[in-house]
C-alpha cells in the first residue's frame, strides 16, 4: 500500500501513472489533473484526480465526484482509496481491463 498526501502532487502523478502501466487503458495528465480512461471496447469505467483534491469516478452503474485529502494506491486487490472529511471511497479496478504484471 502506498498513501499521499493531496500536497504531493508530484509523487501522486508519478506513481498513478506507474500503477495503470499495466492496466489496459490511457493515462492522461498536465499540471492539474491527472486520469484513467478504459479502452471502449471493455467496461466503461474511468477516474480523474485533480491537483485541488476534486475527483471523479465512473464505473458500471454508478459515479461520484467529491473531495479530498490523501490516495492511497494498494496493488492487491488492485485499487485507489481517496479519503476527506466526510468521505472514503475506493476504484477497484475491473478485471476485465487485464492488469498484468507488478507496479
Amino acid at each position: 500500500m502506498t498513501r499521499f498526501k493531496i500536497e504531493q502532487w508530484a509523487e501522486i502523478c508519478s506513481f498513478f501513472a506507474s500503477f495503470f502501466s499495466t492496466i489496459s487503458g490511457e493515462v492522461v495528465h498536465d499540471e492539474n489533473r491527472i486520469s484513467f480512461n478504459s479502452p471502449q471496447d471493455t467496461v466503461d469505467t474511468s477516474i480523474q484526480l485533480f491537483r485541488d483534491g476534486t475527483f471523479g469516478a465512473n464505473m458500471p452503474l454508478h459515479g461520484i465526484e467529491s473531495n479530498v485529502k490523501e490516495v492511497q494506491f494498494q496493488t492487491e486487490p488492485h485499487s485507489i482509496t481517496f479519503t476527506g472529511e466526510k468521505i472514503q471511497y475506493t476504484y477497484r479496478i475491473p478485471p476485465q481491463l487485464n492488469i498484468q504484471g507488478d507496479i
